[in-house]
Parts: structure tokens; C-alpha cells; sequence
């Protein structure tokens, strides 16, 4: 397993912490600090993103003191409920922590997972579109109890087709 840490990084009441691990696992020690996180009244944000092919929650964690932590995983749908679960305030004692979860590859894993919250959420909260490096991004998060999920989803002609088709933009943003 190759790991890489990034250190401590403190100034201005804000605390990051950032330890990126690459495996074929959920690491569990991230899903832990996030259910502490929470259950010590941070809001949690949670970014969805694709890397090297595999699915990836990115976290951020403020708590009420000031202080900012981050952190991220790998995920498999196993962690995809209990992250869900615990932004809407449910934490119970499973033996989700007690197994390993491995990750495979999905590279539509953002666009299911949009997909998913439109029929489970309703509520999307649109943001305009950014470019970067050339690189267009349809923006918008959903609000949950205890934080929020954030989408930033890069466009391309399969993304512009489900966004339409699900009502996210409208036909006069490709004139």
C-alpha cells in the first residue's frame, strides 16, 4: 500500500489536517474522526470526487470553536449510507467499523450519486459554473442536518446529457 501524509498546517484559528492514503480500501480511521466530528457538533461537508478511477469522499469538518480538520477516503456504497445516515443525524453502533471495505472502480460514481440525491433530497442548490484550467464545472450542493454535500462535476458531453435530462440546466446554458 503506498501512503502519503501531509502535515499540520495552523494559522488563523484554523487547524487542517489532511492525510491522503491511497489503497483498495475504505480507511476507517476517516470515517471515525467524521462520526466524532459530528457527534462533537461539527458541520461536515462532504465532496464526492473520482481519483484514479475509484470513488472519494473529501471531508471538512467545522466545529463551532473556529476549527477547521479535513480529511478523505476512499468509499464504497457501505460508506456511502453511513456517511448519509450521519449527516442526517443517525449514528448507531454497527459492524461497519468491525470489516474491511474494499473500493472498486467507478467512474460514474458522482453522476449516480447526484442522481440518487435528486430522488432521495429534492433540493438542489445550484451554484454557477466555474472554469479551471480550461475545465467547465457544474456546482451545487445539497443540505443535509449535520452538514452538506458539495458536487463540482466536470462537464462533458455524457454529464451535459444526464443534467438536461434531470432538469439541473436548461437548454438556453448550451447557446
Amino acid at each position: 500500500m503506498k501512503r502519503n501524509e501531509l502535515n499540520l498546517i495552523q494559522g488563523d484559528n484554523t487547524l487542517r489536517i489532511s492525510k491522503t492514503r491511497q489503497s483498495n480500501s475504505v480507511d476507517l480511521r476517516v470515517i471515525k474522526w467524521a462520526v466524532n466530528a459530528v457527534l462533537n457538533f461539527a458541520e461536515l461537508t462532504v465532496v464526492p470526487y473520482v481519483t484514479q478511477g475509484m470513488p472519494y469522499y473529501y471531508f471538512v469538518a467545522k466545529f463551532p470553536n473556529g476549527c477547521t480538520e479535513e480529511d478523505g477516503t476512499y468509499v464504497d456504497e457501505d460508506t456511502v449510507e453511513v456517511v448519509f445516515n450521519l449527516l442526517q443525524g443517525k449514528w448507531e453502533a454497527t459492524d461497519y467499523l468491525a470489516t474491511e471495505h474494499p473500493v472498486v472502480k467507478d467512474e460514474t460514481f458522482v453522476q449516480k450519486l447526484l442522481e440518487r440525491m435528486m430522488n432521495e433530497r429534492k433540493c438542489f442548490y445550484k451554484k454557477p459554473a466555474v472554469t479551471k484550467d480550461g475545465v467547465t464545472y457544474f456546482r451545487g450542493y445539497y443540505k443535509f442536518f449535520r452538514g452538506v454535500v458539495k458536487f463540482s462535476i466536470p462537464r462533458n458531453e455524457s454529464i451535459d446529457k444526464f443534467l438536461t435530462e434531470k432538469g439541473f440546466i436548461n437548454r438556453k446554458e448550451f447557446i
